[in-house]
Formats: structure tokens, sequence, C-alpha cells
């Protein structure tokens, strides 16, 4: 980018300084050119008129043209410049048709004595200049609304400048003939002065078009900027010697129509390059404004008041002077928007939602500080823009869960749930959820995992307490209830024993959400990857925090009503039970009701009950009538007779103590080996003994068994 601002700016600098040579050969050829190789030319009244009239109507065809362009394009430059060039137009026709006794424009008494109407001549060419001068300070912005009356303004304006033109030389020309004719010379001064401003807005018109055209990626030359860098050097010759009087004459008016010619077939050049006019663009323009006011200024007041005659060469040497101040006020403007510039591509790059690079801040003064502000908005935007996106992402989320957990009823249903729906959005490798037993302050073995690709190591079922680390773990979690996302084990300042815990799972990096409700520990979900370690986000850690309330609300619900329909089943067992016995008077049937009642209300693989003889303290012979199976998947326990010796561990809490016993893990069960056959054989994992007793009398105990998982 900033090579291409330089070599655009070359091209632009390039052109000032061939201008700037060009006005010196011109002023070197008209002073020191031999008079000898000078060609021999006329330059009579007619030949005036026929300039003119070309010179009006070509002005006249501008208009016409730049009427239709306006009408396509609505670009208020071409209605300037139409405006103007109609209105210079007519003073040029108004003056053809007056008496040409002195085929020259300058303004001397005897010109102004033989053809008064020389002042039209001036006075439109100061029209022409003026207008395409207006016309750099209209801007052409996408999407503004136009103003139809616009055109109308114009115009009407410009015509209005002309007849009050007409109208004040009719009235003032009595007074004016005699001032010219006493300082005539003075009056060529200021004629001289104004053509040279004339050629100085020529001249600026053009180079700020070409600084247009190079800003669009354009080349820096045109038909239309050409037209106006021929009208600005057309009549360079100010006050002529004697000898280049004809020539000047044909030279000045022919470049004239040679500049309109290219200024109408190169008009329509103008909508298509950016109406958008630069702030460097501006700061030449009233430069220049400043500048050609200060020589009108400057030489009409001392010719005036102090009667200086200033030499020949003066215009040139300003216009020398002119353009040197242009090449310096660009150099220094460029320096001074370059700040701006990257200002406006950081904004033209910025896109909400998306990450913009910062704008280099490359000044210490007041552009330097906007430019830090537009960087901190374009921060706060993005950090918003992301905060909104997660609040959208988390609604989104919480929402799914809520979804799935209102369609779940058992803890087991919502427990699966919430394992699913992590896994899908974050996308771990593994996803697991442990419960946790208040009561019994222990931590069951995951039921349901989300994993990424089969080859990951399952973690259903395992047991953790006896690896080394567990408690420390334990503490954190389920005691201190703190939140741990570790993204690389090896790499992270972690206990010795947590890191020695996760590598013997072979865990890299893991996320541990603790889940509570109202102060009571619901279990915790943990996000895990097993082949490389993983960057947990600040996003990420910030939603998996927002989910947790929902999370643990959903487990806690579901267990308060599997709590509660519990509480219902049980009893409505115990009216059961209570009405099969009173109801039957046969002992079997009874004991049959009694254990299928109850193994169908706890979801028991099996249910049994054992007669216990308190005289002899031996179990009796299960019978068929004693024992209910989920299934015939489940070997039948009836006919089996239980020893003391296999079942002194129990009968000791049991019977003895009038106790019941919970196991939720017969691996972790220490009895004698005869009491582990006895398991075995019957493939338990978790089960319940409860004594049956009247008065205190032990009658037996009732068995539940489960086989198919732990409990």
């Amino acid at each position: 980018m900033f090579i291409n601002e330089l070599i655009a700016m070359n091209k632009l600098v390039i052109l000032y300084i061939f201008f700037a040579i060009l006005v010196l050969l011109i002023g070197v050829f008209t002073f020191t050119f031999p008079t000898g190789l000078l060609p021999s030319v006329t330059f009579n009244p007619f030949i005036h008129i026929i300039f003119e009239a070309s010179i009006a109507l070509l002005a006249l065809f501008i208009f016409i043209r730049g009427n239709q362009i306006y009408t396509r394009t609505q670009d208020r430059r071409i209605a300037i410049i139409s405006g103007g060039f109609l209105a210079g137009s007519l003073l040029k026709l108004f003056h053809i048709f007056t008496s040409y006794e002195f085929p020259y424009d300058v303004l001397t008494w005897e010109n102004y004595l033989a053809n008064p109407e020389i002042l039209y001549l001036i006075i439109g060419d100061m029209i022409f200049a003026t207008s395409i001068f207006m016309s750099t300070f209209y801007s052409r912005e996408a999407g503004e609304k136009l103003n139809s009356q616009f055109r109308r303004k114009v115009y009407a304006g410009f015509l209005i400048f002309s007849f009050l033109i007409i109208v004040l030389d009719g009235l003032l020309r009595p007074v004016l003939l005699p001032l010219i004719q006493a300082y005539t010379y003075k009056f060529i001064l200021i004629d001289a002065s104004l053509e040279t401003a004339l050629k100085a807005l020529y001249i600026l018109s053009a180079l700020i078009y070409a600084d247009i055209r190079l800003t669009c990626r354009n080349s820096v030359i045109s038909k239309f900027i050409l037209g106006l860098f021929i009208l600005g050097i057309g009549q360079l010759f100010f006050i002529i010697p004697s000898y280049l009087v004809a020539l000047y004459g044909i030279y000045g008016h022919s470049a004239q129509a040679i500049g309109f010619l290219l200024i109408l077939i190169g008009l329509h050049e103008i909508p298509q390059e950016s109406g958008c006019v630069s702030f460097r663009q501006k700061f030449s323009a009233y430069l220049s404004i400043f500048l050609i006011a200060a020589y009108l200024i400057f030489v009409t007041f001392t010719s005036v008041v102090f009667n200086i005659r200033f030499p020949s060469f003066a215009p040139y040497i300003f216009l020398e002077f002119f353009i040197i101040a242009m090449i310096i006020q660009y150099a220094l403007s460029t320096r001074f928007i370059a700040p701006i510039n990257n200002i406006t591509q950081g904004v033209e790059q910025f896109k909400p939602g998306e990450k913009t690079e910062k704008i280099p801040v490359t000044t210490r003064d007041e552009i330097g500080l906007l430019t830090s502000r537009i960087n901190n908005i374009i921060d706060l935007n993005w950090e918003y823009t992301q905060e909104l996106l997660s609040r959208q992402e988390q609604d989104k989320i919480t929402l799914s869960i809520i979804n799935k957990i209102r369609s779940a009823i058992t803890p087991n249903e919502v427990l699966n749930g919430v394992v699913t729906i992590i896994g899908d959005v974050f996308e771990p490798e593994e996803c697991i959820l442990f419960d946790y037993d208040n009561k019994a302050s222990n931590i069951y073995p995951a039921q349901f995992e989300y994993r990424k690709s089969p080859d990951i190591p399952s973690l259903i079922g395992r047991d953790f307490s006896e690896l080394t680390g567990f408690e420390q773990l334990y503490n954190i979690i389920v005691d201190r209830r703190e939140f741990i996302a570790i993204s690389d084990i090896d790499q992270e300042d972690i206990d010795e024993s947590v890191k020695i815990f996760f590598k013997s799972i072979g865990i890299k990096s893991v996320l541990i959400l603790p889940l509570s409700y109202k102060n009571e520990v619901l279990g915790s979900l943990v996000l895990s990857y097993f082949n490389e370690p993983h960057n947990w986000s600040q996003d990420t850690i910030n939603l998996i925090k927002v989910l947790e309330p929902q999370i643990s609300t959903a487990i806690y619900q579901a267990k308060l009503y599997t709590s509660t329909s519990e509480i219902a089943r049980r009893e409505k067992l115990l009216r059961q039970i209570m009405v099969a016995s009173i109801r039957s008077l046969n002992i079997q049937d009874a004991l049959k009701s009694i254990v299928t009642q109850v193994g169908e209300v706890f979801n028991a693989d099996r249910c049994f009950f054992v007669a216990y003889n308190v005289e002899s303290n031996e179990y009796k012979t299960v019978e068929d009538y004693e024992v209910y199976i989920s299934s015939l998947e489940i070997k039948d326990i009836a006919g089996t007779k239980f020893i003391n010796e296999q079942m002194a561990p129990f009968t000791k809490i049991v019977i003895d103590q009038d106790r019941v016993l919970a196991v939720n893990d017969t691996n972790k069960l220490e009895v004698p080996e005869l009491t582990k056959q006895i398991i075995k054989e019957f493939n338990v994992k978790s089960f319940i003994i409860s004594p049956i007793s009247y008065r205190e009398v032990p009658l037996g105990i009732l068995v539940l068994h489960y086989v198919n998982s732990y409990n």
C-alpha cells in the first residue's frame, strides 16, 4: 500500500515539475528568442472574431454535453461546469456582436475605447476557470440524497451573475473610461494579474483532478485534464513584446480552442472518477486560493497606491513559486494525512463479528489519540460480539439441555442426556459424569459416557478409589468444590499425586466441573483428552461454568422425583404386602407375592426369602415360591441350601444385630472364601440383605441381588 502511494505521489510530483519546467521554458522563449527566427503572421479583427466564435460555440457545446451527462449521472460537478460554460459562452457571444477595431484582449484605453465589451471577454474567461475550479469542491457520495433543484439553482446563479455584469458595465462605463485612460499601465498590470490567476486556477484544477484519478488508481492524464493544462499554458505571454503580439493572438486563442475541445471530449470522464474530495485536495485548493488572492492584492495595491511597475516576467516568477508551493504542500499534506489514511483503511477493513487488525499508531498527536480510541472501540466491539455469540451459544446449549431434561424422568436418563449433549457441543475425546451419594459419601462408578471415537478408552464402571491421588482429587472436587481445567498434565504445576492419578488413567488434558445444588454435592462432569494435550479456551471454561446450575438443577430434580416415586412405591408396596398377608391363607402365596413385589419395586434382578431357624441357628432351603427373578437369563436360586459358614458374615450383622446390609460392589467385600464362592456362583455385583423378624424373633432374611450392574 505504501509503495503504491509512493508511486502515485511520484507521478503527481513529476507532473508538477514538468509544468514548472514548461513555464520556465516559455518565459525564456518569450524574452530571449531571436526575432528573426519567428514567422511573420497576421492577426486581424476578422481572425479574432472567428476564434472567439469558435471558442463560444465550443463552450456552448460543453454546456449541452454537460447537461446531458448530469441528467444521466446527477454528478454536481458536471452541473457547475455546465452552468459556468453557459454563462461564459453567452458573454463571449455578446462580445462577438460588438465592433472590433483592435484585435487583442489586453485591457488598454485604446482597446476599451474601440471595444468597450472587452470586459465581457475577460469576465467570461474568469467564469470558465472559476466554474471548473469550483467543481473540485463538490463530492459525489454513494447513497447521497440528490437535490432535484441543484442544476436549476446553479444555472440561475451563473446567468444572474452574467446579466449583472452587463448591467453594471452599462452603468459604470462613463466612470471606467477615464480611469482606464488615466491609469492604462496599472490596468494592464491588473489585467495581467487576472490572467495569471486564471491560468493558476486551470493548473490547480488540473492537478486536483489528476490527484483524484490517482486516488482511483487511474492514469494521471486524461483528455479532460490535458485540456485544463493546455488552457493553463495557452496564454502565458502576459506582457508581451511588440514583435510577439500577432503570434500571441493566434497561439493564445488556438490553445483555448484546443483546451475547450478536449474538455468537451473528456467531460464524460468526471463521473467515472471518485467524487470524494480528499483532505490533501482541499488543502491544495485553499492554499492556492490564498496564494492567488495574496498575489492579486499585492500587485493591485503596490501598482495603484505606490505606482510601482513590475517587470514583465513577474507573472512567470509567481507561477514558478506557485507550482513549487504546490509540490511542498503536496509532500507535507501526504505525510500529514498518512495516519488518516491508515484510519480510513482500518475502518474499511472492519467488519462486525470478525477479528480486525489494529490500526498502527504512527503519531503522538490528536490523530494518534483518535487512532488509539478507534482501536479500543474495535476491540470492544470484538469482545462484545464474542460475548454475544457466546451468550447465544450458551442459550442454545442450555435450551438443548432443558429440552433433553424435560423428556427425561429418571436420574439415569438425565445423566445420559447431559453427557451426550455436552459431548456433542464441546467434542472432547471423552465426556463422563460421576454420580455422588451424599448419605454414603461415595462416588459411584460412571454409567454413561460420550466417546469421540471407539479407540478412546472407556471409563464406565471403573473404580478409581484405590489409585494414587484419588483422595487429593476427591478433596478438591467434593470437599472444596473447586473447578479444574488442566490443558497439559505434564506441563502445568499441579499436585504430584494428582498428576500421577491422571497419568495412570492415560489422560493428558482434563476439565472437571463439580455439580452441586444448595450446598449438596451431586457429582462431577469430566471432559478429557487422551491422545494429545488440549488448550481449554476461556470461552469454553466460561460456557461450561454457566451450564453448571442448569445441569445440577436437572440432576437434583430428577433425583428428587425418583426419591418421591420410590417413597410412593414403598408405601404402595407396604399396602400390597399387608393386603396380601391379610387376604392370603396360604403362606406360600403370601411369600411369593412379597418377593415379587419387592423385586419389581427395587428393580432387582433377583429377590428371595431365606427362612431362619432360631433354635438350630440354620438357614432353610430356598423354596421356589420364595424366589423372584427379573428374567429367564438370571440364574434361579430355588433349592439352594446356605450353610452357616457361607452366611456367617451376614448372620452376624443381619440376624444378630438386626441391621440392613447393603453392598455396592462385591469385589471390595472382604469375606471368607466360601462366601466369595457363593457370590461368584450367582454372579452377584451388588446386594441388599434385610432382616425379617416378629416381636424381635428372627424369621429369616429378604435378599435383593443385582447381577447386571452395580447399584
